[in-house]
């Protein structure tokens, strides 16, 4: 019975290892659950599979049992001094591989509206998460954080507060739950390897409060299964969860399995109080936040869920990477599966196999089966806003129930789970964490990771745009003025039709300083080469031109913005203000024939332009033609065009 187990997890691990190398080598945004070493150094593709076999080797030949029950002595026997040792290694390594560039997720999002906030711009928006969002304002708020190194440094201590309190809440939890020393050290071992440790590494979100407080919810389940508490404790802590992010409301089917099992045990009067509380709370924070609950939700156009078709609504079609029944949905599942969670669902899977009965046997586990299926069928169906890769941290905290059910059905099923087949998933678990972790805490292999997710196979057009703008947010704040010029560029390449990439570079030319007129122009005559047919190119590069020639002609600079009046004109020769404003320039200069015709063209295609009639009305009273003039002030007063009111108004015309 010893072997066959071992086995597996040998083959398993060899396995994970087969895919964790074949995304060195095929790194592409397909493969993103898996393929990270792709975008390391090549010792790490040495060192990782050197690192399994050496682990498989020694489990297999040495004698771990002795190893494993002294090092769980010692968490029996002095748990304070263990626990405290366990943070310290967690702060450490926290700090080690801390999050370098913090672009998954809303990550910048979060940096302009707490930077806004404290600056009185705007208020904190605590979307669908308050507490969460309030909590690490609150950091900032305390720090005064004015500079993006300080956010950054700032987010990292709230974040380890987090993931101290996450230690203690499982350290606590697996002691309730397992007797045994050895299972108890196991268990703790196992969800504290996994990759969603890495929300308390100084990850950008949210999702850290999350992850504490689904930990907090297990905990206070397992103290009232042990009749160490009352049920309404156990309520108010699934509102105060609710409050963290509203997403966790999926879990009210486990609250639910736990009021009914509190009434079958005659404790119906807590359930009452639980939840008599629980309302009483939301109503006095209804009260608190005056009904004004619009502000406490984020609002988006499209649907939260994907189509069964392919849409034909434009902000279905903007939103949606792809259909539900896709190959691309399924390989984005599995990715998520991949990164979050493969030891548990081999762990399950093995318990499963070989006893069908025994993952819902117990109490707690059937409450941990409420508590993650209904989140496992949001994911299956939801749309990820930012694309499944960026927002595999919505995913992330629930990971934690999956883990915990994984290890409570395999530990307790003697016949799969043995020491050795644990401690086997466990530094697998580690290793793949390790190179998770590594990835995130080197800033260039993070970005070049994250360019490789932006793959339209994926990511919607929507997530795509925000994709580029997050990344070209982050470009911004350490002052790299080339790398969002080609981030943009290359979302233009993909959706030329899309205005706001053409904008982007625009706005990022200008950031450059020199001479960005020149290079701006020559950025639109490439882009009208390549999109010769670009309704959206011809009419911003039209835009740019009138809006430079108007700059350039209030600077004096008659010459430059003719230049760009006619630039303007070739671009589009039937619009009338191009006309209109290539007039003034010679009106400046006193070549008053030229400019009457010009303005002249310019009524021709639009009679009812203010401006022409204005400019004209001036050009033939500079002449001495003082009628004629008034005549064309009146008919642009007329029309609407408050300088020629007003100047009528000092002759004493009416119009």
């Amino acid at each position: 019975m010893e072997r066959n187990p071992l086995r597996l997890a040998i083959v398993f691990s060899l396995f994970l290892v087969g895919l964790y190398i074949a995304g060195y080598f095929y790194p592409s945004g397909l493969h993103w659950g898996f393929h990270f070493l792709g975008f390391l150094p090549i010792h790490y593709v040495i060192l990782y599979p050197f690192l399994i076999v050496a682990t498989i080797f020694t489990i297999n030949r040495c004698n771990i049992d002795t190893f494993i029950a002294a090092v769980s002595a010692i968490m029996e026997r002095k748990p304070l001094r263990f626990l405290i040792i366990v943070i310290g290694v967690f702060v450490i390594a926290a700090y080690l591989l801390r999050v370098k560039a913090p672009l998954l997720g809303d990550s910048m999002y979060l940096a302009k509206n707490y930077s806004e906030a404290s600056r009185g711009i705007e208020a904190v928006d605590p979307r669908n998460e308050p507490i969460a969002t309030y909590y690490f304002y609150s950091f900032m708020d305390l720090f005064k954080v004015t500079t993006y190194k300080k956010f950054l440094d700032i987010f990292l201590i709230a974040d380890l507060v987090l993931g101290i309190g996450f230690i203690i809440a499982v350290f606590i939890s697996v002691r309730l739950l397992f007797s045994g020393a050895t299972d108890r050290f196991l268990s703790f071992c196992s969800v504290l390897v996994l990759p969603y440790m890495q929300l308390f590494f100084g990850y950008v979100e949210t999702y850290p409060v999350t992850l504490f407080g689904l930990s907090l919810y297990i905990l206070v389940t397992i103290l009232l299964l042990k009749r160490k508490i009352r049920f309404y404790v156990v309520a108010i802590t699934f509102l105060l969860l609710t409050l963290v992010h509203y997403l966790t409301v999926l879990l009210l089917p486990s609250l639910l399995y736990l009021a009914y099992r509190e009434a079958k045990n005659k404790n119906i009067k807590d359930v009452f109080l639980g939840f008599w509380l629980s309302l009483a709370g939301v109503i006095l924070l209804l009260f608190a936040i005056n009904f004004q609950i619009d502000q406490y939700y984020a609002h988006v156009p499209h649907k939260h869920y994907l189509p069964l078709v392919q849409p034909s609504d434009y902000v279905e079609i903007y939103s949606s990477a792809y259909t539900l029944f896709s190959a691309y949905h399924a390989i984005d599942l599995l990715n998520l599966l991949l990164l979050l969670c493969p030891t548990a669902f081999f762990l399950i899977t093995g318990v499963l196999l070989a006893k069908k009965q025994s993952i819902v046997q117990s109490t707690i586990n059937k409450f941990l089966l409420a508590a993650i299926v209904p989140v496992i069928l949001f994911i299956l169906v939801a749309k990820f806003d930012l694309g499944t890769a960026r927002d595999w941290d919505i995913a992330a905290p629930y990971a934690y129930i999956i883990s915990l059910l994984a290890v409570l059905v395999s530990l307790n099923e003697k016949h799969f789970s043995t020491m050795k087949t644990f401690t086997m998933i466990i530094v697998l678990s580690l290793m793949n964490s390790l190179i998770w972790f590594t990835l995130n805490a080197t800033a260039d292999s993070s970005i070049n990771r994250y360019k490789a997710l932006l793959d339209q196979r994926i990511f919607s057009q929507a997530a795509m745009y925000s994709g580029t703008l997050n990344l070209s947010l982050y470009y911004h704040q350490i002052k790299d003025i080339h790398g969002p010029i080609d981030l943009w560029n290359r979302y233009i390449s993909i959706y030329p039709d899309d205005h706001k990439g053409y904008t982007n570079v625009m706005n990022n030319l200008k950031r450059r300083g020199g001479n960005t007129d020149q290079i701006i122009v020559e950025t639109f005559d490439r882009w009208m080469q390549t999109y010769p047919n670009n309704a959206v190119v011809k009419q911003l590069f039209l835009n740019f031109s009138l809006d430079t020639g108007n700059r350039l002609y209030h600077e004096g600079k008659l010459m430059e913005a003719e230049a760009f009046y006619r630039r303007a004109l070739s671009i589009d020769s039937t619009q009338a203000k191009p006309y209109n404003n290539l007039g003034s320039v010679y009106a400046e200069r006193g070549e008053y024939r030229l400019a009457i015709d010009l303005f002249q063209k310019a009524l021709s295609m639009d009679s009812l332009n203010t401006e022409a009639y204005y400019n004209l009305g001036q050009t033939y009273a500079e002449q001495g033609d003082t009628a004629k003039g008034v005549e064309l002030f009146k008919r642009a007063a007329h029309l609407g065009n408050t300088q020629a009111r007003d100047f009528l108004k000092r002759l004493g015309h009416t119009w």
